[in-house]
């Protein structure tokens, strides 16, 4: 279930690359493996 926020902030049409990052950190803190890369491409991207 951490993950689906993730997911789903990724599949927004009008997503924003804070809240992206907001919901990896909120779903790592609960548990979910990202890899390094995805983070990386967010930081790129805010």
């Amino acid at each position: 279930m951490s993950m689906q926020g993730t997911y789903a902030a990724f599949s927004s049409v009008s997503h924003s690359w804070t809240v992206i990052w907001e919901e990896l950190k909120r779903s790592r803190e609960k548990g979910a493996v990202w890899d390094g890369i995805v983070y990386r491409l967010v930081e790129m991207r805010m």
